[in-house]
């Protein structure tokens, strides 16, 4: 990415799709490199906050990197919770991340429930930490999703 950003620079058009795949399949440095090298042409839509919140090996870091830099760009939707429930590797540290940043975006609601209960790897883990800390929302979310 370096060289390819070195050499062609502003030939290289950063699109919605260029940045999903950066995050889904690069870490952390990749996606620092290009906010410093090409900031301005990075959009943060909420697809790109949902591959962020999906990404299992650095979701994290990625998610920290957008909240530190691009905030008021990172929209904490409904589709990002979900994705970020059902990370089955990084998603307890991603939404602890949501929670502790901007726990008054994350909605719990019954889709978002239903994802964490499908988390074959870490959905009991994931249900603790949401009980734990959202235990009211979850409550009615499940009411909800019963009904």
């Amino acid at each position: 990415m370096t060289l390819l950003l070195n050499r062609r620079g502003d030939d290289v058009k950063i699109t919605e799709k260029v940045v999903k795949t950066i995050i889904r399949l690069f870490n952390k440095e990749v996606m620092t490199l290009l906010l410093d090298r090409r900031g301005n042409d990075v959009k943060i839509t909420e697809k790109v906050v949902e591959v962020a919140a999906g990404n299992e090996r650095s979701g994290k870091e990625v998610m920290t990197l957008l909240l530190d830099r691009r905030d008021d760009d990172v929209k904490i939707t409904e589709k990002v919770v979900e994705a970020a429930v059902g990370n089955e590797r990084s998603g307890k540290e991603v939404m602890t991340l949501l929670l502790d940043r901007r726990g008054d975006d994350v909605k719990i609601t019954e889709k978002v429930v239903e994802a964490a209960v499908w988390n074959e790897r870490s959905g009991k883990e994931m249900m603790t930490l949401l009980l734990n800390r959202r235990g009211d929302d979850v409550k009615k979310a499940m009411t909800l999703l019963l009904d």
